[in-house]
């Protein structure tokens, strides 16, 4: 599945950078295609996140992961680019 990743300052678009589950975004969170439910546990290169939001609906063939807060995560994001990789759902 294709990766990608984002930060705040490229992707909060709402006050508190609220993501679509309601909470606020924070590592560990990936914005996920709109027919998996909110909640759904992912494993990305043995790393385990979570679907807390949705990627754009013209691009729901991905996975995006939030990279945190500040330049520095803003420039991790930009490093990050767009891998694909294994997605395993967990149960």
């Amino acid at each position: 599945m294709i990766t990608t990743a984002y930060s705040e300052l490229d992707s909060c678009h709402y006050e508190n950078c609220i993501m679509a589950s309601g909470k606020r975004a924070y590592v560990g969170a990936v914005a996920c295609p709109r027919d998996w439910k909110l909640g759904t546990k992912v494993l990305i290169e043995g790393v385990e996140y979570t679907c807390e939001d949705r990627y754009n609906k013209n691009l729901d063939d991905r996975i995006d992961i939030f990279m945190g807060y500040g330049e520095e995560a803003h420039e991790k994001a930009i490093q990050y680019g767009k891998k694909l990789l294994t997605v395993d759902r967990v149960l």
